[in-house]
């Protein structure tokens, strides 16, 4: 959407509210309605499967666009000759070194009070002051018996708590038992002021090596070859994306703010009430990106299509 602008001699808001005037929707919803329509003539008049179709119309979820093209056309897969089927997706059990897939962690933990956020787990005890919040970390602390997987943060309004999977692998049985030993020990997925979250920064660049350092150094925080983190764990991860050429009519930094999974419709339909623009769902459910009115952006992101 940034090149059609460009090309109009526009700023990303005004070309978004002179389509929606002159189509009467923004340009996400009339993009994704018009692949929608050119799928179903591919899925009914011609042999291709979901798969060669989602491809081709630029869906790198296939189950993505199994859900967007059922919901959109309420098709019921007859019409299709079951190949809608082949979109659908049984999740693995677990791979071969004991990972569960993100379904089933999230399943696993959400009736005990937890969230599941990308890769962690994360929940909130509610307090009523500092005392009883450092005392609620204590008992955590006590019913995992230190276990360095277990993060907290502590203030007078409660203990956020994350089990966090080992660097570069994702959840298993032992993280989901973790999470039942600390529900056991103190009323977690209390109220608090809003829903758990995860906060970063992303940082678009040509050559990664070359920025990381400045970033670290300014920051004061730790590079470990991938992204740069706060060894005090005051402010947030910050991860590089690589580009292949300059790019000028986008900022190069965004923010990536991940929400439990049932909880992104509700987070995007308030951005955009309050003045945003949806600038792509090409990859959701994993994320949305959504923009200001003056273009600079944000990534809703959830745990799902990522497994």
């Amino acid at each position: 959407m940034a090149e059609l602008a460009a090309r109009a001699a526009l700023s990303r808001a005004q070309f978004t509210r002179r389509f929606i005037a002159y189509t009467g929707e923004p340009p996400i919803r009339y993009l994704t309605r018009a692949r929608l329509d050119r799928a179903r003539h591919l899925l009914t008049e011609t042999d291709l499967t979901v798969a060669q179709v989602s491809a081709a119309l630029g869906y790198q979820d296939q189950s993505y666009f199994a859900r967007q093209y059922k919901r959109h056309t309420n098709h019921p897969r007859r019409a299709t000759k079951g190949r809608l089927s082949d979109a659908d997706g049984k999740m693995r059990v677990m791979t071969q070194n004991g990972e569960l897939t993100r379904k089933q962690l999230s399943d696993a933990v959400t009736g005990l009070g937890w969230r599941l956020v990308l890769n962690c787990l994360e929940t909130f005890v509610r307090a009523e002051s500092l005392t009883e919040a450092v005392g609620t970390a204590a008992k955590v602390v006590a019913a995992v018996d230190g276990d360095e997987r277990v993060q907290l943060a502590v203030d007078d309004s409660g203990v956020t708590v994350v089990v966090r999977p080992p660097a570069g692998q994702g959840g298993t049985e032992a993280e989901v038992e973790l999470a039942r030993r600390i529900a056991a020990a103190v009323p977690v997925g209390g109220a608090g002021p809003r829903s758990v979250q995860l906060l970063e920064v992303a940082i678009d660049a040509l050559d990664i090596p070359a920025i990381m350092p400045f970033w670290a150094a300014v920051m004061g925080y730790e590079a470990d070859g991938k992204e740069v983190f706060d060894p005090l764990g005051q402010g947030p991860t910050i991860w590089f994306q690589r580009m292949t050429e300059p790019r000028q009519q986008r900022n190069r930094i965004h923010f990536d703010i991940s929400v439990p999974h049932d909880e992104a419709d509700d987070r995007i339909a308030a951005a955009l009430a309050a003045g945003g623009v949806l600038v792509s769902d090409d990859r959701a459910p994993a994320f949305w990106i959504l923009a200001d009115a003056e273009g600079n952006e944000v990534c809703v992101c959830t745990w799902q299509a990522r497994d």
